[in-house]
This record gives structure tokens, sequence and C-alpha cells, in this order.
């Protein structure tokens, strides 16, 4: 989702009713991101950029590194997603980072990117080894043993 150093969190905005595409990008640095993304049709601002209110959203992503060291800020605060229902923590550490916690202790629903790592390592295997089955069960296992707190 990152590319040349942005660092993005994707929103889909609650009241907006244009499908797929209508998203709401956040991004934490500076960069060229708000003209590519207008150039799709999503609407663009900085995470921590309150002049319009906190965002209202109903699902957050963090695709951004920010939670791989124990001591990073949150990607974006808890305070400033009301109403999110469920976010998705692409970082994967032993334990789960800060912001997960954070969010599952303000009763969203929340997860780190365990999965998706499984689920990419799946269609990899899967792809190079045409017809044959990815074993699941057995990369989650990995995962889950590799990432043991």
């Amino acid at each position: 989702m990152a590319r040349g150093g942005n660092r993005w969190i994707g929103a889909r905005d609650r009241g907006d009713r244009r499908g797929p595409w209508g998203h709401a990008v956040c991004t934490l640095t500076r960069c060229r991101t708000s003209e590519r993304v207008r150039r799709v049709g999503h609407r663009h601002r900085r995470a921590g950029d309150r002049r319009n209110g906190p965002i209202e959203v109903d699902v957050a992503i963090n695709a951004t590194p920010l939670g791989l060291a124990g001591h990073d800020p949150f990607p974006i605060d808890v305070n400033h997603i009301p109403g999110v229902q469920r976010a998705l923590d692409l970082v994967y550490v032993p334990g789960e980072t800060r912001w997960v916690h954070a969010l599952r202790e303000r009763g969203i629903e929340a997860a780190d990117g365990r999965e998706m790592l499984v689920r990419q390592g799946a269609a990899a295997f899967e792809r190079f080894f045409p017809g044959v089955a990815a074993p699941v069960e057995v990369m989650r296992a990995a995962v889950i043993r590799a990432l043991r707190s």
C-alpha cells in the first residue's frame, strides 16, 4: 500500500455511499499522495489534521511500520477515530501491538497482520507450486510459534 516511503492509513468514511471507492486516505508523512489519491476519486487528509474534526470511519487500517518498536506512537490516536468498529494493524510483533491492545480496551474489534502474513504466504506457495494446496494450518502454526510472547 505504501511506495517510496509514504505511510498510509486507509479508512472508509461512514457517510460515504460511493461504493468501494468511497474511501478517505490519511497519510502520516508529507508527500505527493494527495494528488495521487484525488486522481482515483478518494479524499485525502493528513492523519492528525483535526481542522475538520475527527475522522468518522467504520474500519481503520494501519499500513505503516509504527508499532514494530514497543515505544512507537500509535499510527492514529484511538480518540481521533470515534465510531470505528474494526481495525487492522498490518504490523505483527510478539504479543500484539500497543495500538491493537488500546483498540480492544475501547471495545473495538482489532487484529494484527499475522493472518494476512499467513494468507500471503499461502497465495505465494500456491503460485509457486500450482495444483498443490498450501499447508495453511502449518503456516499459521509457524507464525504463531515465531511470534510467541
